[in-house]
């Protein structure tokens, strides 16, 4: 198996996943490699760090719950496993992106989702 092939798997493994408490060691034991090399293998295929792309990917997934549905904020934390709001809310601030803003103003979640359509997509 190629390790484009293997990267393309575990990042649909990934996607299945993302609902779920994810980290690096929990992908590698998935993958069989070693952290170290699964994390420079997916970056020579993907020009991403591992735990950057499973950190925006549920940051827009969480987005998108925020954008669709009624649900509050830490029912949406609890839902994609982070561990707090606070957890959360400090992982929207490096996007840069609030996520009440999400709720009120979908403007800038389009703002948001052009920058990160490219991520996604891979």
């Amino acid at each position: 198996m190629s390790y484009n092939s293997m990267i393309h798997g575990l990042i649909i493994w990934i996607e299945n996943h993302l609902n779920k408490p994810l980290s690096i060691d929990i992908v590698a034991n998935k993958s069989g490699y070693s952290k170290w090399y699964l994390q420079r293998i997916f970056l020579q295929v993907t020009d991403l760090m591992l735990g950057t792309y499973i950190r925006q990917r549920k940051l827009f997934e969480t987005a998108l719950s925020l954008l669709k549905t009624k649900q509050s904020i830490i029912d949406i934390t609890i839902a994609y496993s982070f561990d707090s709001q606070e957890t959360f809310t400090r992982a929207f601030k490096k996007v840069p992106l609030h996520p009440f803003s999400l709720q009120e103003d979908h403007a800038t979640f389009k703002c948001w989702d052009d920058r990160i359509e490219e991520f996604i997509t891979y």
